[in-house]
């Protein structure tokens, strides 16, 4: 049942595809960048390319390629991707730099480095315009490519 919605429904494989895509180049971008592979970034938000832009943009081009810029399934889905990609640049972008400065202002209020720290929030959830721009035009190629079936 599973594998039949993933892989024979056009409007569920190719964000899939988008999203797997775009997780593993951040991961191996991460890598480059920070010398160091961190499997967590598999599956982790925040950081280049954002995988929530490329998902939601490759749900919407699937839906116009499937069923054309009039229906409602095309309405529905631009709506929700433009909701997620301005949320991803917006308010997670925010609650990323809370996280940094809430986590510096625990490690100095407990006069450590942060290594006793048992707090420590996670400071990439948002993403950046450019960030947010290359995954949805990850998204947008990547569906492009895939035939509507």
């Amino acid at each position: 049942m599973l594998q039949t919605l993933l892989l024979k429904n056009y409007l569920m494989f190719a964000p899939l595809i988008s999203y797997i895509s775009t997780q593993v180049l951040k991961t191996i971008l991460y890598s480059i960048m920070n010398k160091k592979f961190e499997y967590k970034r598999l599956f982790g938000s925040g950081g280049m390319p954002s995988s929530h832009s490329a998902t939601v943009v490759a749900l919407a081009t699937a839906a116009l390629k499937k069923f054309g810029a009039l229906s409602s399934v095309s309405a529905i889905t631009i709506i929700l991707a433009a909701i997620v990609v301005y949320d991803a640049r917006g308010v997670r972008q925010e609650t990323g730099k809370h996280a940094q400065l809430l986590n510096e202002l625990i490690k100095r209020l407990s006069g450590t480095d942060g290594g006793d720290v048992h707090i420590q929030l996670n400071e990439m959830v948002g993403h950046t315009f450019l960030q947010v721009l290359v995954g949805s035009i990850l998204g947008l190629v990547i569906t492009l490519c895939i035939p509507v079936f």
